[in-house]
């Protein structure tokens, strides 16, 4: 599948996000996970629970892929208290049918999210250029109160 991939500014970020989540068909669910290493397989149990409940299989392989990465990215690069404290990464889908999935990780860091130029041979680095080539549209924002991010990815149907 080849996708055109676009990395939008936050603010037309929060634009695209909200055109599909004030759509009336728009189904949308939510859930707080432990930022640890079981994260992103918390992750991928929900995404796959609720994809499967809202008949969105088109793009099932694609969202878990993505669920999992940013999840990861979220426990790897988005923690703001030391080890062995308490901390939730926040996950959110958006499916508004025949249109687009909307993936939404929340972390505490402020951060930017970058994508590496890791060598294939490297063990980490990858995520967010598995997100990029997989998903239409991504982008960040900085969430109002000053604590924390938004990274999200859009899917469409082809």
């Amino acid at each position: 599948m080849n996708r055109q991939t676009a990395l939008l500014e936050p603010e037309a970020s929060r634009h695209v996000t909200a055109s599909i989540t004030q759509d009336p068909t728009t189904v949308s669910a939510g859930v707080e996970i432990p930022s640890d290493m079981k994260a992103a397989s918390a992750a991928r149990r929900f995404a796959a629970a609720k994809l499967d409940e809202w008949g969105c299989t088109e793009l099932e392989d694609d969202a878990l892929l993505i669920c999992s990465e940013l999840a990861t990215n979220a426990v790897v690069h988005g923690r703001t208290k030391p080890e062995g404290h308490n901390e939730h990464i926040r996950l959110d889908l958006t499916w508004r049918p025949g249109n687009a999935l909307i993936i939404q990780v929340e972390d505490n860091s402020t951060a930017q999210p970058t994508p590496s130029n890791s060598a294939p041979s490297a063990e980490s680095g990858r995520g967010l250029g598995l997100v990029a080539s997989l998903a239409d549209q991504w982008s960040f924002w900085l969430n109002r109160d000053g604590r924390g991010k938004r990274v999200w990815a859009c899917l469409r149907p082809q």
